[in-house]
């Protein structure tokens, strides 16, 4: 998949996911941290004012949407890594 940020869409096999404007800043600050465990807390405080109405559950279902979106295999993932007790972190 390709994120166009712009237009808070991912572009994958010429279709067009639409992405909330969570899920966009979300992967946004993925894309901006690589390499880099980040815990849950840190995701909610990266989404400011929006994350008052974001929970953990939300933050694991974004994670499980981009890998459908950039994933071979979404059930094996190798960018979107879960990092247990810790986090997540975008491999590139």
């Amino acid at each position: 998949g390709r994120f166009e940020p712009e237009l808070n869409v991912v572009i994958r096999e010429k279709k067009e996911f639409k992405l909330t404007p969570a899920e966009a800043a979300t992967l946004m600050y993925f894309i901006r941290n690589p390499n880099r465990i980040i815990s849950r807390e840190e995701l909610q405080a990266s989404l400011g004012d929006e994350s008052r109405n974001i929970s953990s559950r939300n933050l694991d279902n974004y994670i499980l949407k981009f890998r459908k979106l950039f994933e071979n295999d979404p059930k094996s993932p190798v960018l979107f890594v879960t990092i247990p007790r810790k986090g997540y972190a975008l491999k590139r």
